[in-house]
């Protein structure tokens, strides 16, 4: 029978060649021990980061002592380890068992030989990163490019390590080490199961036949007789046992069974998602010696890239159906992953869910998740669009390298693939692009030779090595090899493949451009804007509250440029997209607001655009969900949860059903655009409404919104619609109503906002209490744009546009009994 047992408790650290030991936590990093002993300050408040790189120079030891019993000292072992950052020799007994180097990898090894019945003794080396790779560095005679906010010299390619570790654009620069994910010891007898594949051979709505691919393992020189059996627990059926004759070592078995009227896994908001508990049982003599257990969701996913009429689509296919995405990049939700708790993930998601997203995209410049992740969007339904842990940078290839990506590339397929949500296996962030549209060779002066090897690497990576490995261990899951295929000035990114479209942002476009730059899928986009004046106080003190203040700096990665042209810092770009359509205002507060609003317009003019224009664009995925610290960045939820405006603007706007008002040239087209795999019927009702609350028009249409796809409602000619009224002080207000409910609203304004006329509204806000349900009521006389309501809740709407003569009605949590001197708000003027 195997036993496992972890060693997780009683960890002690030390910096090498010091002499007292600490407690340590593990799994853990070696700043979270730091700070647990306040040997340093947070590392996320004010500018401590840069006083705290010190870390990432040196070596640091951890070590454990553990039992081991007379059984267990004469049977097989294995030291298990899930994570080890990054750098690691593993002493038992002061004897090397292990030396690791990529921490992307789950490491295994033999320690029988080296254990005594009693106590042992576990040693780990942990050898800076920086000290590792910067011989690397001096020793080649090029320089690797890295499009990050990383310090020169730019080290983090030469390792396997996330690159933000290293600093990135978003994020700070804190070069870890630890014991990153959980430790066990292995005993086994003779036989133990070492890894099951999932595979699912054919799928329809009445049968899905299947096949668990086992692998194991027998120590013995015996050639024991085993039986494996399949269960499916939801239901209590198991399949007939295999029986089958273990070789020493590795094998392989095929576990052939079959599903009746299979139950269909879907994404949140076109069905359910129901989940089989696999059980996996490996008996000896009809006695239970190993298991495993995983839940599998039954579904069929497909990534059409073929030609058409326009060049070459790109969109997915759910269970045969063409699917629209509406999704995210996210990245870790702390810096420090080992302190993220279920809780912290289950609220991570919720952003999607709340906004009605049906796929993530795990960028390359982080972590292949936690299973808990992987597990959340199984069961809420959110697709994962799964990059390789490679991202804006080229990177060495040689003999040794590629023996590290090809380890790593079969551990993390075999972890990840049994998961339902995982959609797409993408080889890179943004390589491609920045070799053939960044000019990275010229920036580095490369002779033809240089690019010759530098691009055969690339080639040797991503069109060889990973692929290959998406095909042997996870065959017919869809391999992309570089997000976006062609960069986006490039003609051909628009015609052919999925596009990152950042001429918005870092070439000061316009939000019009959105129309120009559309896509066939956009995987990135965005625009940055400041969190609320609560995070920073989280992390700062009034004096900094100042944009050119240094902790205000340390805070905005997007800062420094070698240019020095202040439009290419974060906050010079935030201004100057301001500047354009707002007032900018002086107050610290009011400006931090304002960035909100505006990166509300633009991410949700850029939606509109994406959706409307389906089935020519099948997918929009900005840049980005979330925040590892808190900092001035393009997430639309900052670090500590709370919303943005643009978090709101994109609930809206990623509705299962909703209208849209856009503008093609003289003419204002109104549109629906559904996910719903059958038609709806509805009404679009249409109002020109002065900011004083007077209608100038109004008209209400029923009409069948398009199964999967969008619909055009109406074109009203500019001109005429505004021939009788003050352009800078009316709104076209379209709404959805299904029945007797709104589903969605769309609001237009004819100017931008620095243009338009308010008025100082006579504003009531009130609390009424029915009993069961408290309801917040707001009533204006005038219009009243962008009311922020200031709480730690999320509300229906926030950021909200309050129209004259319409009280706006939200629920609120019964909980809350403080709520009137709760509720603050700022509005635009």
């Amino acid at each position: 029978m195997k036993t496992e047992t972890f060693l997780n408790d009683n960890w002690q650290f030390r910096q090498a060649g010091e002499e007292q030991w600490l407690s340590a936590r593990v799994p853990g990093q070696v700043h979270l021990d730091l700070l647990d002993h306040k040997l340093i300050d947070d590392p996320y408040w004010r500018d401590n980061e840069s006083i705290q790189q010190w870390i990432g120079e040196k070596d640091w030891e951890y070590q454990t002592q553990f039992l081991v019993t007379e059984s267990q000292a004469v049977m097989a072992g294995e030291l298990h380890f899930d994570g080890l950052d990054t750098y690691a020799d593993v002493y038992i007994n002061d004897a090397l068992v292990l030396s690791a180097d990529n921490m992307y990898c789950g490491w295994q090894t033999d320690i029988a030989p080296y254990l005594n019945a009693g106590s042992n003794t576990l040693r780990i080396y942990f050898h800076s990163a920086i000290t590792q790779t910067q011989p690397l560095y001096e020793a080649n005679r090029f320089t690797y490019p890295a499009n990050t906010s990383q310090p020169e010299p730019k080290l983090s390619v030469y390792s396997r390590k996330p690159g933000y570790h290293f600093g990135w654009d978003w994020g700070p620069r804190l070069v870890t080490c630890g014991i990153w994910r959980p430790v066990k010891l292995v005993f086994w007898e003779r036989a133990r199961i070492i890894d099951a594949q999932f595979v699912q051979n054919t799928l329809d709505s009445m049968l899905a036949d299947l096949t668990l691919r086992c692998t194991l393992k027998n120590c013995s020189s015996a050639s024991p007789t085993a039986a494996l059996s399949v269960r499916l627990s939801d239901r209590q059926k198991s399949f007939s046992p295999v029986v089958v004759a273990l070789e020493h070592g590795v094998s392989e078995f095929d576990i052939d069974f079959a599903i009746e009227q299979p139950q269909l896994w879907w994404t949140h908001g076109l069905g359910e998602q129901p989940l089989y508990e696999l059980t996996l049982a490996l008996f000896e003599n009809d006695v239970l010696v190993d298991q495993w257990q995983h839940r599998v969701g039954l579904r069929t996913i497909e990534l059409i890239h073929e030609d058409d009429e326009h060049g070459k689509c790109f969109y997915f296919k759910l269970n045969g159906e063409p699917l629209y995405i509406k999704g995210s990049n996210c990245i870790p939700a702390d810096f420090f992953v080992p302190r993220l708790k279920e809780s912290d993930y289950r609220q991570m998601l919720s952003y999607a869910l709340d906004a009605n997203m049906n796929m993530l995209r795990l960028w390359g410049g982080a972590i292949y998740e936690e299973k808990m992740f992987y597990d959340l969007c199984d069961e809420k339904g959110i697709l994962v669009w799964q990059d390789f842990m490679f991202a804006c940078a080229a990177y060495p290839c040689d003999d040794t390298m590629a023996a590290r990506i090809e380890q790593e590339a079969e551990y993390n397929v075999k972890r990840i693939r049994n998961h339902a949500s995982l959609a797409l296996w993408c080889g890179n962030n943004e390589i491609a692009e920045g070799w053939h549209t960044w000019g990275w060779q010229k920036r580095y002066n490369y002779s033809e030779e240089t690019c010759e090897l530098v691009w055969s690497y690339y080639e040797r990576i991503f069109h060889q090595i990973l692929p290959q490995a998406v095909e042997h261990f996870d065959a017919g899951r869809p391999y992309w090899a570089s997000s976006p295929k062609y960069g986006f000035v490039d003609e051909r990114a628009k015609v052919d493949g999925d596009m990152h479209y950042w001429g918005v942002w870092f070439l000061g476009h316009r939000r019009e451009q959105f129309i120009e730059y559309l896509p066939r899928f956009m995987s990135e986009y965005g625009l940055q804007s400041m969190p609320e004046l609560k995070t920073f106080e989280a992390f700062s003190e009034p004096k900094d509250w100042d944009i050119t203040s240094k902790v205000m700096i340390t805070h905005q990665k997007q800062y420094a440029n070698p240019s020095k042209n202040q439009f290419l810092d974060g906050y010079g770009m935030m201004i100057q997209y301001l500047e354009r359509e707002y007032v900018v205002p002086e107050d610290f507060e009011q400006l931090a607001y304002m960035t909100q609003l505006l990166q509300a317009d633009y991410l949700g003019f850029a939606i509109k655009a994406h959706r409307f224009n389906q089935p020519y664009c099948m997918g929009t995925m900005y840049w980005q969900l979330n925040d590892m610290w808190p900092v001035t960045s393009w997430a639309s939820v900052d670090y500590f949860g709370r919303w943005k405006a643009s978090h709101y603007a994109i609930r809206d706007t990623y509705k299962p059903l909703a209208v849209m008002i856009s503008q093609d040239k003289d003419s204002l087209v109104i549109g629906l655009v559904s996910d719903a795999l059958t038609q709806t019927q509805c009404c679009a009702e249409l109002s020109l409404l002065g900011f004083d609350g007077e209608e100038h028009y109004a008209q209400s249409l029923d009409v069948c919104a398009k199964a999967n796809g969008a619909t055009s409602v109406a074109m009203l000619d500019r001109k005429r619609l505004l021939e009788k009224c003050n352009s800078r002080r009316v709104v076209l207000v379209a709404r959805c109503r299904v029945g007797n409910v709104v589903v969605s609203t769309d609001l237009f304004y004819f100017h931008h906002n620095n243009e338009l006329e308010f008025v100082e509204p006579n504003l009531q806000i009130a609390i009424e209490n029915s009993g069961t349900e408290y309801e917040l009521v707001i009533k204006s006389d005038e219009l009243v744009k962008n009311l922020f309501l200031k709480t730690d809740t999320i509300l229906e709407h926030n950021y909200v546009d309050v129209l004259p003569g319409q009280p706006l009605r939200l629920k609120l949590p019964s909980n809350l009994d403080y709520l009137p001197s709760y509720i603050h708000y700022q509005m635009c003027l």
